[in-house]
């Protein structure tokens, strides 16, 4: 019975030295990564549903990478594969946007506009056309879609 406390003593004394002893197989990534890819912006969502009683959507810009100390100018375009009909379905009351110094988003309101569909749906894609300074669109993440519902 003695060997045997002692055997559970020492396997007890041992599990804290095997967790300490494995710290480099446990990944880390999600608390210390750090982002070494170019600045870059990004639509977020990449889709939306937007219900013309709604009035309106908003998607966000997204600063992917370090934040700057200069504004971030972004130029958004509407892509010519959209069914949406700007002035019938919705309106953008801007195609530039700006992120501010020091932060890392920006709203993009679409406006959809009541009425302008009875039945069915109609997509609207935007596009990230460019970007201020060394900032560019990212490949990915550079159209979103909000497809527009009654």
């Amino acid at each position: 019975m003695k060997n045997l406390k002692a055997t559970y003593f020492l396997l007890l004394a041992m599990i804290p030295m095997v967790f300490a002893g494995c710290d480099s197989l446990f990944d880390t990534g999600d608390t210390e990564a750090v982002y070494e890819g170019p600045t870059v912006v990004a639509f977020f969502p990449l889709q939306q549903v937007g219900r013309v009683s709604q009035d309106n959507v908003a998607l966000e810009v997204q600063l992917i990478g370090e934040q700057r100390s200069s504004a971030v100018e972004v130029t958004i375009a509407v892509d010519g594969s959209s069914t949406a009909v700007s002035g019938t379905h919705f309106t953008l009351p801007s195609t530039t946007v700006t992120i501010a110094p020091n932060t890392s988003i920006v709203n993009v309101p679409v406006n959809l506009i009541e009425g302008s569909i009875s039945s069915g749906e109609v997509d609207l894609f935007l596009n990230i056309t460019g970007a201020s300074g060394d900032v560019e669109a990212s490949e990915n993440l550079k159209q979103a879609r909000v497809i527009i519902r009654p």
